[in-house]
């Protein structure tokens, strides 16, 4: 039976999600990347979960960098923003910066 893309999406963050709380790594940030793009109706939430696992895997750089585009990518009102901003101040960039 067809399901539609939306949901496909969907099912793979979420399995995406428990990949992270079991641990996470390289094989996580491959599945991340491929789903990662604008196309994907979840990529803020996939964005949101690469730089979690590159906090989780101490690329402090790389999740610095991730949670900076997640913050110019998230509509001014979302929770995405907030999260973002709190992220980016437990890696230790100053307020000024976020």
């Amino acid at each position: 039976r067809w399901v539609p893309r939306v949901y496909r999406d969907l099912a793979g963050y979420h399995s995406a999600a428990l990949a992270l709380d079991a641990g996470g790594g390289p094989e996580l940030a491959a599945r991340l990347d491929a789903m990662a793009g604008e196309d994907n109706p979840w990529n803020l939430f996939v964005l949101e979960l690469k730089g979690l696992n590159q906090y989780k895997t101490g690329q402090r750089d790389a999740a610095k960098a991730t949670f900076r585009d997640l913050l110019a990518k998230a509509p001014t009102d979302s929770n995405f923003r907030l999260r973002a901003q709190q992220m980016l101040a437990v890696l230790g960039v100053p307020f000024s910066e976020i």
